[in-house]
């Protein structure tokens, strides 16, 4: 994307915008990194404070995580660091949201609860796609290009469900 390469990234010797990979491999692992750090620390918080108050409590870390992401003008630290507190409560979540539903279902619907957790994760993601690869795909003319990543999503929808299968 045009604007995020001129507020984020850096100028080469030829005076062209672009990320060293060093700073885009930091952008891109960062949220990794606290999912995974996230994930360890949600399971000790949980047992001491319940698993209710963990989980909105590490809904407004990711909250948090996305203001400090979005409040960034000019500077890539600051969308760095956003990502790796959004990571945090991500990986909790990941962690808390299965292990709530697990323990508070009732028994002859709680393994359909679960799995329905990890469907609509996997759904968000498909649909989720167009979003993402439309301005990629086509620049400024999205309209002329909605064969093409519509046969994208479609092919990788039915990717996923032959996986699935």
């Amino acid at each position: 994307m045009p604007d995020f390469l001129d507020r984020f990234a850096q100028t080469n010797s030829k005076g062209e915008k672009e990320f060293s990979t060093v700073r885009s491999g930091l952008i891109v692992s960062l949220i990794s990194i606290g999912t995974l750090m996230g994930a360890l620390i949600a399971a000790p918080v949980a047992d001491r404070i319940g698993r209710k108050y963990s989980i909105s409590g590490w809904t407004w870390v990711i909250a948090i995580g996305f203001v400090i992401q979005i409040s960034s003008e000019t500077d890539w630290v600051q969308i760095m660091m956003g990502r790796w507190v959004a990571g945090l409560g991500v990986g909790a979540l990941s962690l808390l949201v299965p292990m709530f539903q697990g323990e508070t279902a009732p028994p002859w619907i709680r393994g359909a609860m679960v799995c329905c957790y990890q469907l609509f994760i996997v759904s968000d993601k498909i649909l989720g796609m167009p979003s993402f690869y439309a301005p990629t795909i086509c620049g400024e003319a999205v309209k002329d290009c909605t064969d093409i990543w519509l046969r994208r999503w479609v092919s990788s929808w039915l990717r996923a469900s032959t996986t699935a299968l």
